[in-house]
């Protein structure tokens, strides 16, 4: 792509501007780029407080927020019935295992109204380990602000809404990864240890 000369010809006085204003926008871009966490991953512009939530996970046993403080907290809302959401849960797990002993826990919230039986069921079959709790009424998505599923919020060590994203994303990707790895350096919250959650009803790490 080429542009046009300025008024009175293509001399040097229609050029120089040109291209200082090039430049300016590709150190601009840059410079956006780098301070910028990737747009796909909804980083909160002023992190909040993670609304708080206690659950039964598929033991019967209640778990809650306060469970995991000063943890760098992934919430993945799901559904036995949600295709996306199948599809996105080996990536789930998959960070799991590579970051939970630097202090990462992943917990699933599934929204199923058919009871722990079904979704016990599909996370065995899914060979999941990380802790699955039940919200057949949708009132912790609802707190949380899910529009649609899968829908993912993680939260840093400090208790504090850093992203929100609605839609499957590739937990392994550079993207997520590099965004988890920020979250568990990042100062702040009280646990630097690996993760103390037990894997749902009883199931193998």
């Amino acid at each position: 792509m080429t542009c046009p000369p300025g008024p009175g010809g293509s001399g040097v006085a229609g050029f120089v501007p040109m291209r200082a204003l090039l430049l300016m926008g590709l150190l601009l871009a840059a410079a956006t780029a780098r301070a910028e966490p990737p747009a796909a991953f909804g980083m909160v512009a002023v992190p909040e407080p993670a609304p708080a939530f206690t659950l039964e996970d598929l033991a019967g046993h209640q778990t809650g927020l306060a469970d995991f403080t000063g943890r760098v907290v992934v919430v993945n809302f799901w559904a036995t019935w949600c295709v996306p959401c199948r599809e996105e849960m080996p990536h789930l797990e998959s960070l799991w295992r590579t970051y939970r002993d630097r202090g990462l826990v992943v917990v699933g919230v599934s929204e199923d109204r058919g009871g722990a039986k079904r979704v016990r069921k599909d996370v065995a079959r899914m060979g999941l380990t990380f802790p699955v709790l039940l919200d057949p009424k949708g009132e912790v998505g609802r707190a949380y602000r899910v529009t649609g599923l899968p829908a993912t919020a993680l939260i840093g060590r400090d208790g504090r809404l850093a992203a929100r994203v609605i839609g499957y994303r590739d937990w392994t990707g550079p993207d997520a990864t590099g965004l988890v790895r920020h979250l568990l350096e990042a100062p702040g919250g009280n646990g630097t240890g690996p993760a103390t959650a037990s894997a749902p009803d009883g199931l193998g790490r």
